[in-house]
This record gives structure tokens, sequence and C-alpha cells, in this order.
């Protein structure tokens, strides 16, 4: 796995872009491992083995400052691969503004949930969705995701939540061979100094999808314009299973083009947001463009019957595009 690239898992590269986490190993450390193993893995000195690591099954960024819960409780049906999206309200309601620096959610049952879409209104949504948030006068936050990291923002900086806002999500769950009981969790932690600049979501969201069968390299080609002087700070993105690829990249008024991320092997289990080690500056006007390939060929391991045809839907034999740019407003202070 380590020579195939499968582990340990990063799908960025890394050449291309410097990012924060980045868990990708060099040619030579990979080499390094593949030649311990053809040497017969033999056992090195024990006074030099670190200490085992610790795993808890707690929250992944540290114990919150606040915690929300969703009302009730859901009852996923066994074996069900299409139940209809939940539409889920956290509470307490928020009575002050709130400065988030991280967050993270946390589903009671992990295995049951395909991913979730995590939104603001100031209003309580009876369908609660990324368009009717923004349309709502709301936000998009982000997503669970298999793979993904707690979301965090760089110093300095925050996601703001208005005082009489509500924080919702959109769950798309799985039935699994017993039936299951879940009740959704999200954790945040608050600013402690100074907030100068608040983070703001930029992103594209695309439903033409027409894959043929047997097409190993259908593309999208998606884009929004940014109407003010942005600073952007991580990017990320959410295909299903036949997703093998993406790049986004910001294309400057002049012409010139400055890649935000290249993700050559986009994987579905590892949905990543890549943080960004030297955050990009970009002039209004900018196009935050995103190139994305789909594998429906049977050199596609997730592809079960490559000889249908694609198009754009919730479930996981369909397809979507959703990205994200995390982004401040250059003149824009607290």
């Amino acid at each position: 796995v380590v020579d195939s690239r499968v582990m340990p898992p990063w799908h960025a590269d890394s050449t291309k872009t410097e990012f924060l986490h980045d868990r990708s190993l060099s040619d030579a450390q990979a080499q390094t491992i593949v030649d311990w193993v053809d040497q017969g893995a033999k056992y090195g000195d024990e006074a030099e083995l670190p200490a085992m690591p610790v795993f808890n099954d707690t929250w992944a960024m540290g114990e919150p400052d606040m915690i929300f819960e969703v009302e009730g409780e859901f009852v996923v049906p066994v074996g069900d691969q299409y139940i209809p999206y939940q539409s889920q309200h956290f509470y307490p309601v928020i009575e002050e503004d709130l400065y988030i620096t991280e967050w993270e959610i946390r589903p009671s049952e992990r295995s049951t949930v395909h991913h979730a879409n995590l939104v603001r209104s100031p209003l309580k949504m009876e369908k609660v969705g990324i368009g009717e948030a923004v349309a709502s006068g709301g936000d998009y936050l982000g997503s669970f995701l298999p793979g993904a990291r707690p979301f965090g923002y760089p110093a300095g900086t925050a996601y703001r939540i208005p005082a009489g806002n509500m924080i919702q999500i959109q769950v798309h769950y799985t039935g699994r061979d017993v039936e299951l009981t879940e009740k959704t969790r999200f954790g945040v932690k608050l600013a402690q100094g100074r907030v100068d600049k608040i983070v703001r979501t930029a992103g594209t969201d695309d439903w033409e999808f027409d894959i043929a069968p047997h097409d190993a390299d259908w593309v999208m080609n998606t884009e929004v314009k940014l109407l003010f002087p942005l600073t952007i700070y991580s990017s990320g993105a959410h295909m299903h299973t036949r997703g093998s690829a993406y790049t986004m990249t910001a294309i400057l008024p002049d012409g010139t083009n400055t890649l935000i991320a290249d993700v050559p092997r986009y994987d579905f289990n590892w949905q990543t947001n890549y943080e960004l080690a030297k955050p990009i500056s970009v002039p209004a006007g900018t196009m935050l463009h995103v190139e994305a390939h789909y594998n429906n060929s049977a050199s596609n391991k997730n592809v079960a019957d490559p000889s249908q045809p694609v198009v754009y839907g919730p479930w996981t034999e369909n397809e979507m595009l959703t990205t994200w740019a995390h982004v401040t407003v250059d003149a824009e202070n607290q």
C-alpha cells in the first residue's frame, strides 16, 4: 500500500502546492519502507521504539468550548440505501454572536453517515440544504465527509454565527445490516483573542451530469466569479465514487493562473479540506475554476457496473460536484 501510495492517505500533489497537515511521503521515504519490507521487515532496536499512540473515541480537535445537539434521534432503517436526506436542527439556539475558530461534526453512528452538509440560517428551515440556506440569508459552513479532519481557521480569523441564527444540517444516511439510532453533535472552539477577519465560503455546486457507459475520463469544468479582493486559505471537493481527480485554479483578470490544489488521485473515502501553507490573495474579478474528472470504466474498482450511464443525484451510484474555498474579504476588518 505504500508503494502504490494508497497509504498514507494523501491525494493532492504536494510538489505543486504546499499544504498544512501534509500526510504524504516523499519518494525517498516511501522507498525506505519498501526496501525494509523487501529485506524481511527486520525488527529494530526495541529501545528506540517511540511510545505507542493512544486513540480515544473523543473529539479529534480536543474538548469543545460549546457542544450543540440535534433535536431528537433518527432511526436508520436496516439495509436501506435510498433514505431521503434528513433535515436536522442543532440546539441550543444561539443567543449572542459566536466567533468560531475550529469545529467538528460527530455522528453517534459514523458508519451510517454518507455525508452531511452544515449550514447556518436566520430561519428554521423545513428543508435544510446549501441553496436553501444561502437563499434565506445564511451560509454553508462545510461538510462531514469520509476521512475529513475537523475544520479550523488561521489565527486572527473566525467564522461568525450571528445571534438568533440556527445551525442546521442535511444528513445523507445509508442503512447497515442492523438498525441503528443516530444522534449528531456539533462541537466548536471559540475565539479567545482578537478576530480581524471573518471566514466565508466560496464555491460551486453543479447538477449537469451525463457520463456515458465505459467513459474513463469524463470532464466537468465549472467556475464562479469572485466579486471582491479575497484571501484563500483552504479548499476541497465532494464527488462520489466515480470522481477520480480535480484541480482548483484562480484565474486572475489579467489571464494568469494560480494553482490552489491539484488532486490527481481523488478518493471518496478521504475527502480532505486542503489547507494552504501560504494563503493566496486574489483581486476582484478572479474566476475560481474547477476541472473535475470522473471514471465510469472497469478500471475504477469502485464502480459496480460501468455499462450504466451516470447522471446527477443524491445516491452513491449517481454523481455530484460540490466545491468550496474558505476565504476572507481583504477590505473587511472587525
